[in-house]
């Protein structure tokens, strides 16, 4: 089928003007199917402190989850954008500030103290979001048993305690404090190191486990670049017992806080400042570096990761930077990033009322509008290319210079659609992008463009995904796709000018085989189309199926329902990506 391009859609071609064009040849293998990004894989993260302040942070009383229904609507709407069901993580440095009390709240309006009817109003608020939002939620672990009054301890089980058990469906985890590496430079502990946090850490973990042995517990939260390694290493070995040493002690994911800069390491001018952030991502960059050793170290001890609290830039605004168009094109590379290191997910931070780096914020106090940063479009671009899809191997996945690029690509789990993301972070150069997808029919190909209305300096308003913004109630409608020519029905070509990227999303042609009933992959009754496979086939078992002993089997790809669906016969062979 052949589609005829429009000039690369009029909406950006105040970037190409006299740009020059590199060509670049991109090869996608849809038949090795990778890392799966599930609903939650984006979420969000707010000061704890939202809990009893309108934007998490003063001295009013007041909760950001609590507004009229004309704001509610349009947070729900901002949330449900991303994803029917993620996750808000609550922390922050406010977290280790708050105190327990297990009763409501009554007369009291001190915001450092946390009572039940303030945590009532967040997980009141979650349900109304839709199926499956749920909260990563984050105790005090900063208190000193020497110099606490109290027991901490006891406290901390309490509060874990109070939280799961009315509302453990919204619960995905409780998390022990925040960032205890910097509980030094807090004033919370001192002195204070690795081997102290493991010791004060395993007493909280019990008492909660023992309060309830269902509640699942989080935890690393380690902030500060340069002590990754220091402090989770034996955090890690000593909740999941390697060696064996000490009582198993699962976590529900090792929570991880990732931001490539602090905001005192960007000096230059605007546009270095963003040359800098956009090489954060190059391959052997110190940020790179960071994040493969967590992720190493996740899978060495089969933990999680998750990047409980994220963002592009630590302790402060950097004009013009930090709230830009150039964060979006960084967090769709970011998340990405993340995928191909299987991450569990990532949660974008926000203090709850600042717009230096939010993804969501709230810009007053009673009542207030909820309001989005620019890189929140980052986020929808990412999860139209990515929620609920299979990640692919691309060739070659990125280019440092000339054009500065990455390339990523997802298919869905019956394979009828694949989606390859193009990623421009060159500030001059346009790409044209030859892509080719052996071993598939494609039946349509289209995509949409993330750009600013002016340049990389633009704010939210001045920021597009799709040719469209979101909608006043916080609602977003993807414009009309550009059509793309489909080459030999396995490839295309598509512009992408400087400082934007495009999502094209392809359809192809041939249904799914999947199994009608339980039975042997060699006899074609329990197939839909009642044939056997071949190697151009997606299949997707949703019975359990035998492969006779010595059998030759081939399929495109094999998708499981279930866990233990195929059995396979002494010296049979299943053949896939033939």
């Amino acid at each position: 089928m052949k589609f005829i391009v429009s000039c690369f859609a009029l909406s950006v071609l105040w970037l190409q003007g006299m740009a020059q064009s590199i060509t670049v040849s991109v090869k996608v293998d849809a038949a090795t199917v990778g890392y799966r990004v599930n609903d939650d894989f984006v979420g969000f993260s707010l000061e704890q402190k939202t809990l009893t302040t309108d934007g998490g942070g003063g001295s009013t009383l007041g909760n950001f989850y609590v507004a009229s229904a004309t704001a509610l609507t349009r947070f729900r709407n901002i949330l449900t954008n991303i994803s029917p069901s993620s996750i808000i993580r609550v922390g922050g440095n406010t977290s280790d500030q708050m105190s327990w009390t297990a009763s409501a709240r009554g007369s009291s309006t001190d915001v450092n103290k946390l009572f039940t009817s303030d945590i009532d109003k967040l997980f009141g608020f979650l349900p109304t979001v839709g199926n499956g939002w749920k909260s990563i939620y984050t105790i005090n672990f900063a208190k000193d048993s020497a110099n606490y009054a109290g027991n901490a301890v006891v406290e901390a089980a309490s509060e874990a305690s109070y939280v799961y058990s009315t509302y453990g469906g919204l619960v995905k985890s409780i998390s022990i404090g925040n960032e205890p590496m910097a509980y030094v430079v807090n004033n919370y502990r001192n002195p204070y190191n690795p081997t102290l946090y493991v010791a004060n850490y395993l007493p909280v973990f019990d008492a909660i486990k023992s309060a309830n042995s269902a509640i699942p517990v989080s935890g690393g939260d380690i902030g500060r670049r340069t002590e990754y390694n220091t402090w989770n290493g034996g955090y890690l070995q000593k909740m999941n017992n390697v060696p064996s040493t000490s009582p198993f002690r699962p976590i529900d994911s090792f929570n991880i806080h990732a931001y490539p800069f602090r905001a005192d390491e960007l000096t230059g001018t605007p546009e270095q400042s963003i040359d800098a952030l956009l090489s954060s991502l190059s391959p052997n960059s110190t940020f790179q570096t960071h994040l493969s050793y967590l992720a190493m170290l996740a899978a060495s001890y089969s933990a999680p990761l998750r990047l409980s609290e994220t963002n592009t830039i630590a302790g402060g605004t950097v004009a013009t930077v930090s709230n830009s168009f150039a964060t979006a094109i960084w967090a769709l590379d970011y998340l990405y990033t993340l995928a191909n290191y299987k991450a569990e997910g990532a949660n974008f931070h926000s203090g709850g009322n600042s717009a230096s780096y939010a993804p969501i914020y709230r810009v007053s106090t009673a009542n207030g509008v909820y309001a989005i940063g620019a890189i929140y479009y980052g986020l929808l671009a990412f999860t139209d290319g990515a929620r609920n899809q299979r990640m692919l191997t691309v060739t070659p996945p990125n280019s440092a210079t000339n054009p500065r690029a990455s390339y990523y690509a997802t298919t869905s789990d019956d394979g009828k659609t694949v989606k390859i993301t193009i990623i421009n972070k060159d500030f001059t150069n346009g790409i044209n992008a030859g892509v080719s997808v052996p071993g598939i029919n494609i039946n349509t190909a289209s995509y949409q463009v993330l750009r600013p209305q002016t340049n990389m300096y633009d704010v939210a308003t001045a920021t597009y995904y799709a040719n469209a913004q979101v909608a006043t109630d916080g609602s977003f409608t993807k414009g009309t796709a550009v059509p793309l020519a489909v080459t030999n029905a396995t490839g295309f070509s598509v512009p992408v000018a400087p400082m934007t990227a495009v999502v094209v999303t392809l359809t192809t042609d041939a249904p799914p085989l999947y199994t009608v009933k339980t039975g042997s992959w060699t006899d074609a009754s329990i197939w839909s189309q009642n044939r056997l496979p071949t190697a151009l086939d997606v299949v997707v078992l949703k019975h359990t199926v035998s492969i006779p002993a010595s059998a030759v089997v081939q399929a495109r790809r094999v998708v499981y329902n279930a866990a233990n669906q195929l059995q396979q016969g002494r010296g049979a062979q299943l053949k896939l990506g033939l």
